[in-house]
């Protein structure tokens, strides 16, 4: 009951503007390091969600999973097809905080 009271509050309109605003932010992130990294997700506006995959180029998804998990940065790698990737799902309980902090390991795992 109290999800739907949230959900109800804030609206739905706005859930999805926050989902984004956020999903955008981390893609800016990402193609900042466009070097390092490969950007799976389309960046058109149209064509994208709360969901971004990407490749961190060098690094062993499995060991960098390891890594932000520990970290209680939840994040899930992708095996299935090949993908080998990882998947990042931004949401209305997320923040920029949080981003940065996975933006940070990320400059780590690189190093």
């Amino acid at each position: 009951k109290a999800h739907v009271a949230f959900m109800s509050t804030i609206g739905m309109e706005n859930t999805y503007a926050r989902v984004k605003y956020l999903s955008r932010y981390l893609q800016q992130k990402l193609l900042y390091m466009r070097n390092a990294v490969e950007l799976l997700t389309p960046t058109e506006d149209i064509s994208f969600g709360g969901i971004n995959s990407f490749r961190i180029k060098g690094v062993e998804i499995e060991d960098f999973f390891s890594k932000c998990y520990r970290k209680k940065i939840r994040i899930r790698f992708v095996t299935e097809n090949s993908m080998n990737c990882v998947r990042i799902s931004t949401h209305i309980y997320n923040n920029k905080d949080e981003i940065d902090a996975l933006m940070r390991e990320i400059k780590i795992a690189l190093k």
